[in-house]
């Protein structure tokens, strides 16, 4: 029975975080990269800093949720092991206890409530990639409505990156 219950554990941690570090993987990559993309874009240069500022603390903001999950990981686990400890011992021995059952209702408030912070942490750091996003996005946008209808006027694009490539600049191989 205590082979089955440290192997019903161990799958239970590692599915765990395996999730949590899905997801402090995911919020680490959109923030870490909108920041490195947004530095190299033809923006304003106070938009760009701005929402590279926000990425910065959505990145930091996904770490401290690491954090926390980490640091309320035994407040998490202990009445799990103690659940799945006691419904091993109902299968085999039979005795079920009225009292436990109870208990183990409890143990999703006190998982909802250990959570709660990592959880809202992780919440937080997906809404700074919103925000550099949208940052980031204004900042690229001509800020003169008179510039947006000239160009949809004339037909001229809005904003050219670099110039056009001269036919005559492109040669065929030698062969």
């Amino acid at each position: 029975m205590s082979d089955l219950y440290r192997e019903t554990m161990l799958k239970t941690m590692d599915v765990g975080a395996s999730l949590a570090k899905w997801v402090l993987t995911s919020l680490l990559a959109i923030n870490g990269g909108a920041a490195i993309a947004t530095w190299g874009l033809q923006m304003s240069p106070g938009s760009k800093v701005a929402s590279c500022a926000v990425f910065v603390v959505g990145v930091l903001l996904a770490l401290l949720s690491a954090h926390l999950s980490v640091k309320s990981l035994p407040e998490r686990m202990v009445p799990i092991g103690q659940a799945i400890g006691y419904w091993i011992s109902v299968k085999y021995d039979g005795e079920r206890v009225a009292d436990l059952e109870t208990h183990e209702i409890n143990i999703g408030s006190v998982n909802k409530a250990a959570s709660r912070g990592p959880e809202a942490v992780s919440w937080l750091s997906a809404l700074a990639f919103v925000i550099g996003v949208a940052l980031a996005g204004w900042g690229a946008l001509p800020h003169n409505a008179s510039t947006i209808i000239e160009g949809s006027k004339t037909g001229t694009p809005l904003r050219v990156a670099s110039p056009p490539i001269e036919p005559a600049a492109i040669r065929p191989p030698s062969q």
